[in-house]
């Protein structure tokens, strides 16, 4: 039960590992460590421009999902233009659906910084808006957590780099 240093190492995945601490699981928790088994999640407001300009308040940020998706009420309401493009989108339990319509270069503000999102309409989703890591990559967003779980995000403008703002997630206001 003691640091050991680890041999003079090349890989990143054995060097991170060369300072862990051996833990008994017969040693009881220290209650500061214990994670919580869920925390909810927080939306932010964000604004798509088409023909309409629509305010989407359950929208989430998502830095592991590889693309950006809208509901299709959302795009409804947008007017905005689709191009037809074939995406197969897999998520995390390994389903897959076939997707066909993409928003090519469509505007997405938050927080007053405005991008050019390619945004995918699907059917089905738990919220009105997921900007994936296309998004976030692109406003280098940086996630910072409190303790619980409310989440804050800093937001570049990527053309102008000294511009940056603060959004608080929101408690979300799923309708039934």
């Amino acid at each position: 039960k003691r640091r050991v240093p680890a041999p003079d190492v090349k890989s990143t995945a054995t060097a991170a590992l060369a300072w862990t601490k051996t833990i008994s699981l017969a040693d009881p928790p220290i209650e500061a460590a214990i994670c919580a088994d869920t925390t909810p999640l927080y939306s932010i407001p964000a604004f798509l421009h088409g023909t309409e300009t629509v305010l989407c308040h359950d929208t989430l940020f998502d830095s592991g999902a590889g693309v950006c998706v809208m509901h299709e009420k959302v795009w409804e309401m947008l007017g905005y233009p689709l191009t037809e493009k074939a995406l197969e989108i897999t998520g995390w339990s390994g389903e897959s659906t076939d997707h066909g319509c993409l928003a090519v270069n469509l505007p997405i503000t938050v927080g007053g910084i405005t991008v050019y999102g390619q945004v995918w309409v699907v059917k089905n989703l738990p919220c009105d808006l997921i900007l994936g890591r296309p998004f976030c990559s692109k406003v280098r967003l940086v996630d910072k957590t409190g303790e619980d779980g409310r989440p804050t995000f800093k937001l570049t403008d990527p053309v102008d780099p000294a511009k940056r703002v603060i959004v608080v997630g929101l408690d979300r206001k799923v309708s039934g």
